[in-house]
């Protein structure tokens, strides 16, 4: 009864009855109120009928038998042969709502959900509702993505996801039947920045290592240097992987290079070999921080810098060339002049000549090339941080006919703490480069221990 007729109603019968006592004025108000809560309560859950109206399928019943575009794809969801005949047999459309999902950009990220939500999704939501959660989908990968880098991406390619392997964290999905809340998702409060040491080795030796008599790099050292920078970025780039504010920094550099004891020719005739192995030193220290800066590594201020020579103390390695002498090129004398500081010449028989811990004259130009070498160790410091600015994060929720999609990140504590056996790590997953390949400790021991045999200038 509407509340109008309801009200005459009571008024006709206190004028019959001629009863107007404040008692019943009272009632009557109370009456009211209680038929405007009635109706109030009935408006609401009409609308809550209303709403339930647009359930799960076209049909309005949430049931698995009331959908019409029941679906399947093998590649992420295999329900028994005789279930794929039926769902086959119930969708007339089969065929061409499969190929519709297939072409959207984020269709192949369904494989992330569970069974249970891949059964929901293929049997239960109909073409409309997985389209619009596959959008959804799409819309919280791009939002990992910077705004002004995001529309840059979108206009080269309309289709880009804002999946890129070292910009996104980790991310779930979820379909739960129902309206769900955005409740904050807890996240791991990192209080310290975590650091990760790690001593990166360089060592070559041999003919190709400095051009003769120069500070110039031949083939095998700028080759050795091109698979050191490799090493960082790999390391670095791993890290950035799971927390993309990472920053590396060098804080030290070792260097060792050395020259045999012919005397110095060409551009260091008349200079010593203390001269010759520091400007060497000098030229691949250069080089190593350019490439450093290069793939983002920042270098400190009070970085400490080391530069030695050769063993023998005066930039120098190896014994001296005995008096009978074949150069390169097949020349031979029979009176090789020698040296004791690379500057000058000196002749005399080969037991003038020194000798040291090497057992013996070189008698060839191709024996003196063994001692000529470099050989480096940087210290990176790698400081791995969260994204402050996308913390605490709720998860993206949004519900439609009767179900409701959840995406959330996940964000991962820093994976080490403290100081690691230095040097130790893996190259990304799958990599079989040869310029991924784990930093050898053998090779970084290698190197330490040739580097304190070796004099500081």
């Amino acid at each position: 009864m509407k509340k109008q007729n309801l009200t005459e109603e009571i008024y006709r019968m206190r004028k019959l009855m001629n009863f107007d006592s404040k008692e019943f004025n009272e009632n009557v108000t109370s009456l009211e109120k209680l038929n405007e809560e009635t109706l109030r309560v009935k408006n609401l859950l009409s609308e809550q009928e209303e709403e339930n109206d647009d359930d799960v399928t076209q049909l309005g019943r949430g049931r698995r038998k009331d959908n019409p575009d029941p679906l399947f794809d093998t590649d992420f969801y295999e329900p028994s042969s005789n279930a794929q005949k039926k769902i086959k047999e119930a969708n007339p459309n089969f065929d061409s709502q499969l190929s519709e999902l297939k072409k959207h950009p984020v269709y192949k990220y369904t494989g992330k959900m569970n069974k249970g939500d891949l059964e929901i999704f293929f049997e239960i939501l109909n073409q409309k509702s997985r389209k619009i959660f596959l959008d959804k989908i799409l819309e919280f990968l791009r939002s990992f993505t910077n705004k002004r880098k995001l529309e840059r991406k979108l206009k080269k390619d309309p289709n880009f996801t804002g999946v890129e392997s070292r910009k996104l964290y980790n991310w779930n999905v979820k379909i739960e039947k129902g309206k769900r809340s955005k409740e904050e998702i807890p996240v791991e409060v990192v209080e310290d920045v975590q650091t990760l040491e790690v001593d990166v080795p360089l060592y070559v030796e041999g003919k190709t290592v400095y051009k003769d008599n120069s500070t110039e790099p031949d083939t095998s050292l700028i080759d050795e240097i091109k698979t050191w920078i490799s090493e960082v970025k790999t390391k670095v780039d791993e890290i950035k992987q799971d927390y993309p504010n990472t920053t590396a920094e060098c804080v030290a550099v070792d260097i060792a290079s050395s020259c045999s004891r012919l005397r110095n020719t060409g551009d260091y005739d008349g200079k010593t070999w203390n001269q010759l192995s520091k400007d060497r030193a000098e030229r691949v220290y250069g080089i190593l921080i350019e490439q450093l800066k290069s793939i983002g590594v920042t270098v400190s201020p009070e970085i400490t810098k080391v530069l030695r020579g050769g063993k023998n103390g005066n930039g120098s390695s190896g014994p001296d060339a005995a008096k009978k002498f074949v150069f390169d090129n097949g020349k031979k004398t029979p009176s090789m002049s020698y040296s004791t500081t690379g500057a000058d010449a000196l002749y005399g028989p080969d037991k003038d000549r020194f000798v040291g811990e090497y057992g013996k004259l070189m008698s060839s130009q191709a024996e003196s090339h063994q001692y000529k070498f470099c050989s480096a160790l940087a210290k990176i410091i790698i400081k791995a941080k969260t994204e402050e600015d996308k913390e605490p994060l709720k998860p993206e929720v949004i519900y439609h006919q009767g179900y409701s999609i959840i995406l959330w990140p996940t964000y991962k504590p820093v994976k080490f703490t403290g100081k690691p056996q230095k040097g130790m790590y893996k190259g990304p997953k799958g990599s079989k480069s040869g310029k991924n390949k784990p930093i050898s400790v053998a090779k970084r021991n290698k190197v330490k221990n040739n580097m304190t045999k070796c004099f500081e200038f």
